[in-house]
């Protein structure tokens, strides 16, 4: 994992010049006193285009991956770069990592980010009635628990659509109970999720799927970990009760490529991420 932020982190400075179209504005803060911790104080990163637009763009926020434990926002300017290109502000939040704090409190602070977006990104040129969801592994988990657990007050309603790559967790309550979870080391899933399995079930985005959810799209690595695999093929087949035609695309690639494809090109991924947003927005 550190290789792949080192790789991505020079990566950003050879391609990141001066005659980019988009700018980023830098560590700002979006949450509330509750929700800050002793020794963590997240900001988000905001990606738009120096020109602001006649019409106000589309909105994502970007959950960013890392075993919910690890990643930080400033590893993604190559992706951010890339969406607000197609007129589409890039919202990349961090959050507490795990073992400091639980997922519980990790999606409390991705709620958190989506009522700051709707609050203040027209000041940045986005539009807060069409804002989208999107994350890569544990931030796809996020991504999509934050909205549609209806603990965290999103009115689901009011989110365009999600957005998933590679998403991890989305059934912790079967990985939990074939596997359960150990504390230390790289998969540290007693700090993150606990030894209950009704807040493994809690944390789960697949038992919350319902004919209320936004739009969702979905992206997944036939050379994934198999246990990502198995839990985005059951959700979609869930999801298509309420959503037959989702869209549930299938790429040639590794977990990390899912994201990493981004930085070699990614048009086709890049291209269908814009026409959803268009189409829901």
């Amino acid at each position: 994992m550190r290789l792949l932020h080192s790789i991505l982190l020079l990566i950003l400075i050879l391609f990141t010049t001066s005659c980019s179209p988009v700018k980023r504005i830098k560590n700002l803060d979006y949450l509330p006193t509750e929700l800050l911790t002793k020794d963590s104080n997240p900001k988000l990163n905001i990606f738009t285009l120096k020109e602001k637009p006649e019409t106000a763009m589309p909105v994502i926020i970007f959950a960013h991956g890392g075993n919910w434990n690890r990643g930080d926002k400033d590893t993604y300017a190559f992706y951010g770069k890339d969406i607000a290109k197609r007129n589409i502000i890039l919202v990349v939040p961090e959050y507490t990592l795990s073992p400091n704090v639980t997922y519980d409190h990790q999606a409390q602070q991705i709620a958190a980010c989506i009522q700051w977006t709707k609050e203040n990104i027209v000041q940045y040129g986005g539009d807060p009635n069409k804002i989208f969801m999107n994350g890569h592994s544990a931030g796809g988990h996020l991504s999509a628990l934050s909205v549609i657990n209806p603990k965290y007050g999103i009115d689901q309603k009011s989110i365009s659509g999600i957005i998933l790559n590679d998403a991890a967790g989305l059934d912790m309550f079967w990985l939990n109970t074939i596997n359960p979870p150990k504390k230390g080391g790289f998969y540290d899933y007693q700090s993150t999720f606990t030894n209950d399995p009704e807040i493994w079930k809690d944390a789960s985005p697949i038992y919350f799927i319902s004919e209320e959810n936004p739009p969702f799209l979905i992206f997944q690595g036939t050379k994934t970990i198999e246990s990502i695999a198995k839990t985005n093929n059951d959700f979609v087949n869930k999801l298509k009760e309420f959503q037959p035609d989702v869209q549930f695309i299938k790429q040639k690639k590794g977990h990390f490529g899912m994201m990493l494809q981004f930085i070699w090109g990614g048009q086709e991924t890049l291209n269908t991420i814009e026409m959803f947003v268009n189409a829901n927005n």
